[in-house]
């Protein structure tokens, strides 16, 4: 199954408004100033956060949970990198589940000196069903490939 991260989007919008207002601003005094310069700035001051937005919007990071392993992706560029994470179920030690009152996060903490995964500011339902999900597969993992330390 796979669980996208949807809600950032709504923090972000803050940051596309005021990205457009320095914009705005920036080719305002430009062109009150008669000065070419300030026009690019303002744009140039603005794309930055305009982009991330977009990014976030149109690629949102999502967790990818398989039979075998959990797979983190974050896009970045708009697509153009995507970073992947994956870990199989053995190589889980513990799971975390933060609930909040809006924003819940999943924190998969690895074993054997892999990455651990953090992701955050999903849907509540989405977070309990990724986080049962996740318990689910990891003891049907351990049933398959008991320890053997004895």
């Amino acid at each position: 199954m796979v669980f996208t991260c949807r809600l950032k989007q709504l923090f972000l919008f803050k940051i596309w408004l005021w990205a457009g207002f320095f914009a705005l601003a920036g080719v305002i005094a430009g062109i009150a100033a008669s000065n070419w310069i300030l026009l690019p700035i303002g744009v140039g001051v603005a794309a930055i956060p305009l982009l991330i937005f977009l990014n976030t919007v149109l690629l949102p990071p999502r967790i990818e949970i398989h039979d075998d392993s959990v797979r983190l992706k974050t896009f970045k560029f708009l697509g153009m990198a995507v970073d992947v994470h994956t870990v199989p179920y053995s190589k889980i030690a513990m799971v975390k589940k933060n609930e909040g009152l809006i924003f819940s996060s999943i924190e998969i903490e690895t074993s054997g000196g892999d990455q651990d995964l953090l992701f955050a500011e999903m849907k509540r339902g989405e977070a309990r069903k990724s986080f049962d999900l996740i318990q689910a597969h990891r003891t049907k993992s351990e049933v398959r490939h008991p320890s053997h330390n004895e």
